[in-house]
C-alpha cells in the first residue's frame, strides 16, 4: 500500500508536466484556429486572395509583414495576396511587347517593368543579403547565425534535398565545382565532404564571410568570391560542374550568363538547376512572371529580381549556349531539379 503510495507521488511531477502541456497545447490550437479563420473568406471556407491593385495597397501588404508576428501564418498570408499585374501594366505605361526574348529589347523592358515595381534602379548588389540594411530610412539588422534563422525542420529538409541531389549528382574527389549563389554554405559544406574543389560566388559579402569560416573552421578548403555572376568571366578555372541553388532566378540576363558559362565549363561539363522557378505556365518567356506575394515582397522590400522562366524558352536557352537537357525531375519536398549537360 505504501509502495503504491510513493509511486503515485513520484508521478505526480509527471502527470503535471503532461497536463501543463497539454493545456498549453489547446490554447495554441485555439490561437491558429482563431488566426486561420481570420485569413478564411469566401465560400466554403476558401483561402481569399486578395489582388494588389496599386502601390498603395502594395506598400500596405509590405507595412502588415513587417509589422505583424505571423511565424507559422507567414506564408499562408505572402501566398494569399497576388499582384493584379494587368493593374500595374497600365500604370507602368505599357504592355509586355511581343519581342524575341533572347534580344536585348525584350530583357530592357522586363529589367524597368522590375525597376517599376522595385521602386528602385537595378544592381546586382542589392541581391545580396546583410547583417545591417537600411530599408525605408531605419538601419535593421539580422541575425547571420543558421542555427537561429533556420528551424529543425528547415534545416532537415535542406539536407534531404541534398542528399537526393548528391544521389544525381555523384561528386567525385577532386571534381571542379563552381556554385553561383551559394548563401549560408549549406549545399557547399556538402560538397566539400566529398573532397571538391569548390569556387562560391554570392552577391552578399556577409553571407561570403559567415560560409567561409563556416568550412574553414572544419577544415574544409574553398574559394568564396563576394561578386556577380557575371565575375566569373575574369576567372582563370573551368569547371566539371556548375550549379545553382535557388539562385539562377535572380539572374538578369540568362542569355549571356548561359554563353559564358559555356566558354567556363570543361567538356561533358553538368549545370544543375535545384529548386529555381522553369515552368511551363508563365505569361510570357522570362522575367517578372511571377505575381504571387512572396515573390513580391522580396522584389519591393528587398530589391531582389524575381524573374521566372518558361519551360520552352530555357528549352531553346540551353540549346543556343551549347548545351541539352539531362534530367528533370523531383527530389524531397518535390524540389525540381534540371540537369544539363555541354554537347
Amino acid at each position: 500500500m505504501h509502495r503504491n503510495i510513493k509511486k503515485i507521488a513520484m508521478m505526480l511531477p509527471y502527470f503535471k508536466r503532461v497536463s501543463s502541456n497539454i493545456e498549453q497545447m489547446q490554447i495554441m490550437i485555439q490561437k491558429q484556429e482563431k488566426e486561420l479563420h481570420q485569413y478564411r473568406a469566401g465560400n466554403n471556407g476558401k483561402m481569399q486572395t486578395k489582388l494588389i491593385n496599386n502601390f498603395e495597397q502594395y506598400d500596405e501588404f509590405i507595412d502588415n509583414y513587417r509589422t505583424d508576428n505571423m511565424r507559422m501564418e507567414e506564408l499562408d498570408y505572402l501566398r494569399h495576396h497576388q499582384l493584379n499585374v494587368h493593374a500595374f501594366y497600365r500604370n507602368f505605361g505599357s504592355y509586355p511587347p511581343n519581342y524575341d526574348p533572347f534580344s536585348d529589347e525584350y530583357r530592357t523592358w522586363e529589367i524597368s517593368f522590375f525597376e517599376f515595381l522595385s521602386g528602385k534602379p537595378y544592381c546586382h548588389t542589392s541581391e545580396g543579403f546583410d547583417v545591417t540594411r537600411k530599408i525605408d530610412g531605419s538601419e535593421l539588422k539580422f541575425d547571420i547565425n543558421v542555427n537561429q534563422t533556420f528551424t529543425h525542420e528547415q534545416r532537415i529538409n535542406r539536407m534531404r534535398e541534398h542528399i537526393d541531389l548528391m544521389d544525381i549528382m555523384k561528386p567525385g574527389y577532386g571534381v571542379r565545382i563552381l556554385e553561383l549563389g551559394s548563401g549560408w554554405g549549406h549545399l557547399a559544406e556538402f560538397l566539400a565532404r566529398f573532397g571538391c574543389h569548390l569556387t562560391c560566388v554570392d552577391a552578399s559579402k556577409d553571407f561570403i564571410k559567415y560560409a567561409d569560416n563556416r568550412l574553414k573552421t572544419q577544415g574544409f578548403d574553398a574559394k568564396f568570391i563576394c561578386g556577380s555572376f557575371f565575375d566569373i568571366d575574369n576567372f582563370n578555372e573551368t569547371y566539371d560542374i556548375v550549379v545553382f541553388e535557388h539562385s539562377f532566378h535572380h539572374c538578369n540576363d540568362p542569355v549571356r550568363l548561359m554563353n559564358l558559362l559555356y566558354e567556363k565549363t570543361n567538356p561533358k561539363c553538368k549545370i544543375y538547376f535545384v529548386g529555381e522557378e522553369i515552368v511551363e505556365h508563365f505569361d510570357r518567356p522570362w522575367g517578372v512572371v511571377r505575381y504571387d506575394g512572396e515573390t513580391l515582397l522580396q522584389i519591393r522590400l528587398r530589391g531582389w529580381s524575381e524573374f521566372g522562366f518558361r519551360n520552352d524558352f530555357f528549352e531553346e536557352l540551353i540549346k543556343r549556349a551549347g548545351f541539352k537537357l539531362i534530367t528533370n525531375t523531383r527530389g524531397h519536398n518535390n524540389l525540381q531539379i534540371i540537369v544539363i549537360e555541354r554537347q
